[in-house]
């Protein structure tokens, strides 16, 4: 396998992840269907965890984009 095919599959796993979290934590259907499936107690938890592991992700790419930009500043100062 290629690099650029092994990518492609990681990206399709990833879609494929992406949309059935959206459909069982975004939709009234998916979320119903959880309860069901697990129990609300579990279902809340995982939520929480999930917007908490969101916030952390977007501080650290918030932090990451700074932390770009004040390289390229730099670099772009120097040239």
């Amino acid at each position: 396998m290629t690099d650029n095919s092994k990518i492609a599959s990681w990206v399709l796993a990833g879609l494929a992840v992406g949309a059935a979290a959206y459909y069982l934590f975004g939709t009234s259907s998916g979320k119903e269907l959880c309860h069901d499936l697990i129990g609300k107690d579990l279902i809340d938890k995982a939520t929480k965890a999930g917007e908490s592991i969101k916030r952390g992700v977007k501080d650290k790419l918030d932090n990451l984009s700074d932390k770009a930009t004040n390289i390229a500043d730099k670099a772009n100062s120097q040239v």
